[in-house]
């Protein structure tokens, strides 16, 4: 995967097995590997509202903030503008067609 730092990405997961409620949370990317010791690549994003409020997490003399780590065994669902448009889109078409039947 490839991100960009200081870039938003966002997180969409679902309360239901239909896929038709997306949920959806922003993230900016900070970094990959910043963690002296990261055995594989690791990416790192904070939450946009924290990051918006706060500042960078990695920000000389920033306290402690909230931080979410992916890896290339773990590569979550982090996605793009685009790819966030159409997974809204897609649960769209499937409340539709549930709504037909």
């Amino acid at each position: 995967m490839s991100f960009k730092p200081d870039q938003i990405y966002f997180r969409v997961t679902y309360p239901d097995s239909r896929l038709m409620y997306p949920c959806i949370e922003t993230f900016v990317f900070l970094g990959e590997n910043l963690v002296e010791g990261d055995q594989e690549p690791t990416w790192y994003f904070q939450p946009a509202r924290d990051f918006g409020r706060y500042g960078s997490a990695m920000d000389p003399g920033a306290s402690e903030r909230p931080v979410v780590c992916l890896t290339q065994d773990n590569p979550g669902d982090m996605c793009t503008l685009e790819e966030l448009v159409q997974l809204i889109q897609d649960a769209d078409v499937r409340r539709a067609s549930k709504k037909a039947t």
